[in-house]
């Protein structure tokens, strides 16, 4: 995980956690106009529980990984209504679209910033309900980072393999 953690010496280039945690970052200023405090990073472990509803995106190419946002619902009903004016009171299609697209930006983002050519990005999957559960392959070296949020708190998990 370490030399995941160090930033690249390509002025034009960013490591990808930095990449997940830059794009983060932007995506909720620029679509929720929201600002986020990080509050802990630490390496996955199995017993990792996620919140009420995680949007899942892969990243493939020379570097392969995967990016999940989970949020509570009360965090993700927020989001949806900062993004579309309406206040959810369940989990419904427009919220799962919503966390969706939400992780399809943050997954550009982070694509755009490792200036990566050959990586691409794949459709999100959304998962919701109490108590899932998502493994990132150890050899990825996965990473937790719990946030809090003018919205609500959430968590960002990713791991990266490959050059």
């Amino acid at each position: 995980m370490t030399e995941l953690m160090e930033v690249s010496e390509t002025a034009s280039t960013i490591n990808p956690v930095d990449a997940v945690l830059d794009a983060t970052a932007e995506a909720f200023e620029i679509m929720l106009s929201c600002s986020v405090t990080k509050l802990e990073l630490q390496a996955q472990t199995w017993d990792t529980s996620f919140n009420d509803i995680t949007a899942v995106i892969a990243l493939t190419g020379t570097i392969n990984g995967t990016i999940c946002l989970s949020f509570p619902k009360q965090t993700a009903f927020e989001a949806v209504n900062r993004m579309v004016g309406i206040l959810p009171d369940e989990i419904d299609a427009l919220v799962c679209d919503a966390v969706g697209e939400f992780a399809n930006v943050v997954g550009g983002s982070a694509k755009d910033k490792t200036n990566d050519p050959t990586m691409k990005l794949g459709l999100p999957n959304v998962i919701h309900g109490e108590d899932h559960h998502i493994e990132i392959p150890s050899s990825a070296s996965p990473v937790c980072v719990e946030y809090d949020s003018d919205i609500g708190p959430f968590m960002v998990l990713f791991g990266f393999s490959g050059a």
